[in-house]
């Protein structure tokens, strides 16, 4: 809060390509701002971001990874919806596991997961601090393989004749029931890790996080400081229609 607004903050970047007029210091640095913003330029980078822009860093952002596991599992949901509507095969699967796992694969992936993704896109926004990128990947990757050991051996509990409902199973389906739930509580704890990643970028985070937080932030909302204050806007906003900060 005291740093002065000419003073030069250094950000990582790999990769980072020779755009011209962009200062550049040793080790792979752009000197920037407190506000995020190259001197002589319009360019804002956002502190602690792997997608900043216009740097480029290798690898996936956990924001984009958690939207594109969401797909793929949700999809995987939306296959298994397609074998019980076919009326012959669910004579096997009507009532049993199977509709467990796939009700669970539409469910989790398309809430939980989506609303993830949309925590780590926002919570720079929240707090004015990034998260860590390093501990939103292991929550990630923690989540992401857990809640496949947790649902997907009860495809095969369904195929075998376990009903659902039930309080009790047979000794045959024990081995099955034992994954599901080490994956059940390995996906509880990745979830209390989750609280740590949210509870750590209250705190500190990567650092501060810029108004404009990603390089496809488009919106009033971004116009403002981040955190936002109470008030956001002291006097009505002019919007041009040229103003690409606003239009997608």
């Amino acid at each position: 809060d005291s740093m002065p607004a000419d003073a030069a903050v250094a950000l990582p970047a790999l990769e980072v390509e020779p755009l011209e007029g962009l200062p550049q210091a040793e080790g792979g640095f752009i000197p920037v701002d407190k506000h995020g913003r190259v001197e002589g330029t319009d360019d804002v980078y956002a502190a602690g971001d792997v997608t900043a822009f216009p740097v480029k860093q290798g690898g996936v952002s956990v924001r984009q990874a958690q939207a594109v596991a969401f797909v793929f599992l949700f999809t995987i949901g939306g296959f298994s919806g397609l074998m019980l509507a076919v009326v012959p095969a669910d004579f096997q699967y009507h009532d049993t596991y199977f509709v467990v796992a796939h009700f669970h694969y539409v469910l989790v992936p398309g809430a939980v997961f989506a609303l993830m993704s949309a925590v780590y896109y926002w919570i720079p926004k929240w707090t004015g601090n990034m998260y860590n990128e390093t501990y939103g990947k292991i929550h990630f990757w923690w989540s992401a393989i857990s809640v496949n050991l947790l649902f997907f051996p009860q495809h095969f509990l369904g195929l075998a004749g376990m009903p659902r409902r039930i309080p009790d199973y047979s000794t045959q389906f024990a081995d099955f029931n034992m994954w599901s739930s080490v994956g059940g509580f390995a996906f509880g704890l990745a979830q209390l890790f989750f609280v740590f990643v949210v509870w750590h970028t209250i705190k500190r985070g990567a650092g501060p996080a810029t108004d404009r937080v990603w390089e496809g932030s488009h919106g009033l909302e971004w116009r403002v400081a981040s955190p936002a204050p109470h008030h956001t806007w002291e006097t009505p906003p002019v919007i041009r229609e040229d103003d690409e900060n606003v239009h997608s």
